[in-house]
């Protein structure tokens, strides 16, 4: 398994709308996936504001993509999970 690795003293914040850009998730899915500890819990940044660590946010949109794939080959299909071609 191939994680999203960071630079040495890399941290990115990114905020809800950063996180739900390209993920294909509603608002309310992501912060239940949240609560539920499946997702990335957020970091408090302010007053009243969180934001995510981008490269925990990556990490687990990758981990969607090999369950997908796990459960996809075990089906006797393959699947291409390319992310970068």
């Amino acid at each position: 398994m191939q994680m999203y690795k960071p630079m040495d003293d890399e941290i990115i914040f990114w905020d809800i709308k950063d996180v739900l850009e390209g993920a294909g998730l509603s608002r309310s899915l992501w912060y239940d996936q949240v609560r539920k500890g499946i997702a990335p819990q957020p970091v408090k940044t302010g007053h009243r504001r969180v934001a995510w660590l981008k490269h925990e946010v990556m990490e687990y949109r990758k981990s969607l993509v090999e369950e997908r794939d796990k459960s996809i080959s075990t089906a006797g299909y393959q699947a291409d999970s390319t992310i970068n071609k």
